[in-house]
């Protein structure tokens, strides 16, 4: 694994040296970082769409009807109580409550 470290040793090799050898070596070693680099990047990238696709978009989808619901459970209720109808009562006390998916207890992409 390239660190740091060893391409600022490296650095300082280059520059105290006349040969061509240690660029070769400090550009490999610089790619090799990079490489490094970007992979553990796609890797956390790929744990948080993961988490997105698995968990928080089914939460932010429940939380949408649920507060769809509640807001047409008002209305219904509030319906109601002005006209005091046996028809707006049976509206109300008739509306579909939402279908709620389970989703685990993780709240972290990084599992």
């Amino acid at each position: 694994m390239t660190t740091i470290n060893s391409i600022g040793f490296l650095l300082v090799d280059n520059i105290n040296s006349k040969t061509d050898i240690n660029k070769v070596k400090l550009m490999g070693s610089i790619n090799s970082y990079k490489n490094e680099l970007e992979k553990k990047q796609k890797k956390e990238k790929d744990k948080k769409n993961k988490y997105y696709n698995e968990y928080e978009s089914k939460r932010i989808n429940n939380n949408e009807k649920y507060n769809k619901y509640m807001k047409d459970n008002k209305a219904l209720f509030d319906k109601w109580r002005k006209s005091k109808k046996s028809n707006d009562l049976y509206n109300y006390l008739t509306l579909k409550k939402p279908d709620i998916e389970e989703v685990e207890d993780i709240y972290t992409a990084m599992i």
